[in-house]
């Protein structure tokens, strides 16, 4: 029953946003969107563990395991491939940094979607980038000083300058999807960034940032900045839909991002190309069934 509700809901916004999508696109994008549906639907019947297989590709980081526990000391700006990266719900990975301001960014060079059931804790900020999907199940629990979770890539060079621009680099990224329960720091971010993004879960970030944002492109203003600011890019055939944007209190939609709780912007703008953007400030904070 869960299953067929995430996947419909997927697959008929997919499909009402263009008449003239052409066949083989649809049908690649609604695969990939059923993929994670599925995962997210059977997951509590399957054993997931911590992230496997790593490789450090930049930086500096030692990964060690004791019981149910995997940690991991980055210096910051670490940069480390996983073949897979999925916490099962007994199960804990935290990350070790310097500071607050400290990142680490996690890349999923494998094919299987990210399965978060358990626990992600970290003192500092942390990337994971998986294109073939993200779900954050129900007891999902992430406690750290920032959160970027993103079907949509960022290459290791704007990752270490800073900057935060998020593209697709396939055909189709796959969405994310949040049941679980995500807290930033207070002054911290959380972002979700997919072809299609889900909130169904609580995401708390205290006198911080919150970005929920779907399209084939992503790119959001430095932090610290004055004002957050997103600009999406949507897909050739999926158009953003201006009055579904500017929601008002109850929510800030673009593409295909579904969130039940509560986002306030004080701004939105549609640029002569088509791009959206989103300027919020102040405190933010979604939570599961709000009206």
């Amino acid at each position: 029953m869960m299953m067929e509700c995430i996947a419909r809901g997927f697959i008929s916004a997919s499909r009402s946003d263009s008449g003239d999508m052409r066949k083989n696109k649809q049908i690649a994008l609604q695969r990939k969107l059923v993929a994670v549906a599925v995962a997210a639907c059977f997951a509590g019947r399957f054993s997931y563990a911590n992230p496997v297989g790593p490789t450090v590709v930049s930086g500096k980081a030692t990964i060690s395991s004791q019981g149910n526990v995997l940690s991991v000391i980055n210096t910051p700006g670490a940069i480390i491939n996983w073949q897979q990266f999925s916490i099962g719900a007994a199960e804990t990975t935290r990350f070790i940094q310097q500071s607050a301001a400290s990142t680490v960014l996690n890349r999923v060079t494998g094919v299987d979607p990210s399965v978060i059931l358990g626990t992600l804790q970290s003192n500092g900020r942390v990337f994971l980038i998986n294109p073939n999907g993200m779900f954050f199940g129900a007891n999902a629990r992430v406690d750290v000083a920032g959160l970027v979770a993103s079907t949509l890539n960022i290459t290791n060079e704007d990752f270490l300058a800073g900057r935060m621009r998020f593209a697709a680099d396939r055909a189709f990224a796959a969405p994310v999807i949040n049941q679980g329960n995500i807290t930033a720091a207070p002054g911290g971010r959380v972002m979700l960034i997919g072809s299609a993004v889900d909130n169904q879960g609580v995401i708390n970030a205290p006198g911080g940032e919150i970005v929920l944002a779907a399209g084939k492109s992503v790119r959001v203003a430095e932090e610290g900045a004055p004002r957050l600011q997103v600009e999406i890019a949507a897909p050739e055939d999926r158009p953003l839909n201006l009055s579904e944007v500017a929601y008002g209190s109850r929510g800030i939609y673009a593409g295909l991002v579904r969130n039940s709780g509560v986002i306030t912007a004080n701004a939105v703008v549609q640029t002569a190309d088509g791009r959206i953007v989103l300027k919020s400030s102040g405190d933010v904070a979604t939570v599961a069934g709000s009206s």
